[in-house]
């Protein structure tokens, strides 16, 4: 037979001796631990909200163009204005260039001159130790 029932002699546990001096093992208390109490979450309801659609702007001196209707006379005189102002700009740029190079050179003067004192009272210094007074 192929499927058939097998002996229960073969699987007979009870053939089997079990020890009776076997340890018994220490008896563990589980830890108390408080389950954290979670509060439920609410549901969320969203109203629907008007978007308003505003135009991009283009910020920046290259790309936007300020619209002013001003005569052409005015223009030009607003145009020749700004140039004028830039060649005041230019030439006070100059002016200070040139200002800091004299008081550049004005400091550098009067660092010489501070040295030149201070070797001469040196000198004056060396001298009167040097040449004692004397005695008639």
């Amino acid at each position: 037979m192929l499927f058939g029932k097998k002996k229960e002699e073969e699987f007979n546990l009870d053939v089997i001796d079990k020890p009776t001096d076997l340890p018994s093992f220490p008896e563990i208390e589980e830890p108390k631990v408080a389950q954290p109490t979670v509060p439920q979450p609410q549901p969320v309801v969203k109203k629907p909200t008007k978007v308003e659609e505003k135009p991009i702007e283009v910020t920046g001196l290259e790309t936007a163009r300020p619209h002013m209707y001003i005569k052409i006379e005015k223009y030009k005189e607003v145009l020749d204005n700004i140039e004028e102002l830039k060649k005041l700009i230019k030439e006070l740029e100059e002016n200070n260039a040139s200002l800091t190079k004299i008081n550049s050179e004005e400091r550098s003067k009067v660092d010489e001159l501070k040295n030149a004192i201070k070797r001469a009272k040196d000198l004056v210094d060396f001298f009167s130790s040097t040449f004692v007074e004397i005695k008639e």
